[in-house]
């Protein structure tokens, strides 16, 4: 077999992988998931001449292929079944499970008290693929008071809490 043919039946791998267990790309919201999902199933089931192309340089019969894998679809959990089965397992993935960083085993709550963050900020950091290192020493945002860079702590724009009654703002008129 060539190294092309061996290209093209990984596609075709990749293409049923996401079919069967449901799209793995992240970043992507949960609709976009499903969505790619039900395309992958499509793409798999229904005649069309990019899969039969695909199926010819892999040096596969693309009806054989696609009868074997409609079979597989029919014992399959839905695209929605898989993206709830997939939520679950990485809420249950580092809820109860020791958080272990420099030999010291401590659950997400007891990491988050230490360094001063929620439980929730300990999960979504190993969720978004931190480090376990970077995940229970990064401390908090420092979160500033004022509108912006400019205004620190007890300074005040001069806007106050309610718009004034008659505005005090005067305009110079200047003709250039």
């Amino acid at each position: 077999m060539s190294a092309e043919q061996n290209l093209w039946r990984e596609v075709l791998l990749v293409t049923v992988q996401d079919a069967l267990t449901g799209c793995t790309s992240s970043g992507e919201p949960r609709s976009a998931k499903l969505k790619a999902t039900q395309e992958a199933r499509h793409y798999l089931t229904i005649a069309n001449p990019d899969f039969d192309l695909v199926c010819t340089m892999a040096d596969l019969d693309p009806v054989a292929v696609r009868d074997a894998i409609a079979k597989r679809l029919l014992d399959a959990p839905s695209p929605k079944d898989l993206s709830a089965t997939k939520r679950q397992a990485s809420r249950d993935e580092h809820s109860g499970k020791l958080i272990t960083h420099n030999g010291e085993a401590m659950r997400a709550s007891a990491w988050a008290k230490r360094i001063g963050v929620s439980t929730q900020t300990i999960h979504a950091r190993l969720k978004w693929g931190w480090s376990v290192e970077r995940t229970v020493t990064t401390p908090p945002r420092s979160r500033r008071r004022g509108v912006g860079p400019d205004f620190g702590e007890g300074q005040k724009t001069g806007g106050g809490r309610a718009a004034q009654e008659t505005p005090n703002i005067t305009f110079q008129d200047r003709t250039v």
